[in-house]
């Protein structure tokens, strides 16, 4: 059997959303990079807060780059966020899918309240800024469910 190959990094331009009343982007930057092997998509978002930038009111969700598979378990953990007060420091957060093509970030030990980035922890500004990793299975799966 032939290993397979890497395939490389593919960038993309996640949509900022939220779960409760809409974000306005403003000056914010969004991007995204992701590569697949098999049916693993690993992927990145880096986003910067800006001018005019303005959260909803509850959880920030991002467009997936590629169609996963469907939600199974409730607040299945993605990956990583790392969340930076440019004039603070850094918090953590995790990422779960929210549904096949979009996923969650929630503060750390904010995960059950659902509580939003508004102003948790902090009252983000211009320059301030997220990270996020993470990895799920793409979609469609074979009959035997690999």
């Amino acid at each position: 059997m032939a290993a397979e190959t890497f395939s490389g990094w593919t960038s993309y331009t996640p949509v900022w959303g939220n779960t409760g009343t809409a974000n306005i982007q403003g000056a914010a930057t969004v991007a995204g990079r992701y590569h697949v092997v098999g049916k693993i998509v690993t992927f990145e978002i880096d986003f910067t807060f800006g001018a005019g930038s303005v959260s909803g009111n509850a959880a920030w969700t991002f467009t997936l780059p590629v169609t996963g598979a469907a939600v199974t378990t409730p607040g299945q953990i993605l990956g990583n966020a790392i969340l930076r007060d440019a004039s603070v420091g850094e918090y953590r957060g995790v990422v779960q899918q929210r549904s096949p093509t979009t996923c969650v970030v929630y503060l750390m030990g904010a995960i059950s309240s659902g509580v939003g980035f508004g102003d948790v922890p902090f009252t983000w500004a211009a320059t301030d800024g997220l990270t996020i990793s993470g990895v799920y299975q793409a979609f469609p799966l074979k009959a035997n469910g690999t």
